[in-house]
């Protein structure tokens, strides 16, 4: 009996990496045998028929390694997948069912990869800090002319303290454009402390705006003088339309 399962990740549970264009990122999943005959895996092991990786022009590529490349009945392979994304590529998620194969078994769960512009400029790094967004919310609604009061907590959970900036800025993914950026006055954080951050962006008239357009608030935290040491980045998905009698 060839039988596998896919753990952690299911059609409605997503695997999610997040990369910058331009890059190579990757995350893991793991896949059990629960059947009674070892497994080998191979690239044909992975069905990407129902996975949409391009824009027309530019496109995410895939890549699997496995370790082990062998499980036996009962035993888990942890699968690294990496993503290598295309320069200039569209700002979207990309992805789809993602298909585990091997004979007559397979399973499947839904993977995403999310291509954003850069935040950190040289992505995520570090583990000390990390920030919490108490406001806005995803999906909450404004209108051109809104002013976005953000609350945000700057956590450091390292061993150092830190002169902590955060910066933010709204983003059009559709236009590939950003509309109104804000930087903060550092902060010291000292080591297991946190602080919060409040600020205002304002969502100007001549922005253009267009509904149904996908906008996206991002927010980052660094070490001053560090960024390449220590920066966290996090994002909220809002909506922007004019109202009827505009």
């Amino acid at each position: 009996l060839d039988k596998i399962e896919i753990l952690t990740f299911t059609d409605t549970n997503p695997l999610v990496i997040t990369g910058n264009e331009d890059s190579i990122v990757s995350s893991t999943f793991r896949v059990r045998n629960i059947g009674t005959t070892s497994l080998t895996f191979s690239d044909l092991s992975y069905d990407l028929a129902q996975l949409d990786l391009s824009d027309n022009s530019r496109a995410v590529t895939l890549s699997f390694s496995e370790t082990p490349s062998t499980i036996n009945p009962g035993e888990e392979s942890i699968v690294t997948i990496t993503a290598d994304i295309e320069n200039n590529i569209n700002i979207n998620t990309y992805g789809g069912i993602l298909t585990v194969k091997h004979g007559t078994a397979q399973d499947t769960f839904d993977l995403q990869i999310k291509v954003r512009p850069e935040v950190c400029k040289d992505g995520p790094v570090g583990d000390s800090l990390s920030i919490d967004v108490n406001d806005p919310d995803d999906g909450d609604d404004f209108a051109p002319g809104d002013i976005i009061n953000a609350d945000v907590t700057v956590n450091n959970d390292g061993d150092d303290r830190f002169d902590v900036v955060v910066e933010a800025f709204l983003y059009n993914a559709d236009e590939d454009e950003k509309i109104e950026d804000i930087e903060l006055d550092s902060i010291r954080i000292d080591d297991g402390d946190e602080d919060d951050f409040e600020f205002d962006i304002d969502i100007p008239f001549d922005s253009g705006i267009s509904d149904g357009d996908e906008y996206i608030l991002f927010i980052k935290a660094y070490d001053d003088g560090n960024e390449d040491e220590q920066c966290a980045e996090e994002d909220i998905d809002i909506n922007i339309e004019r109202e009827n009698n505009d």
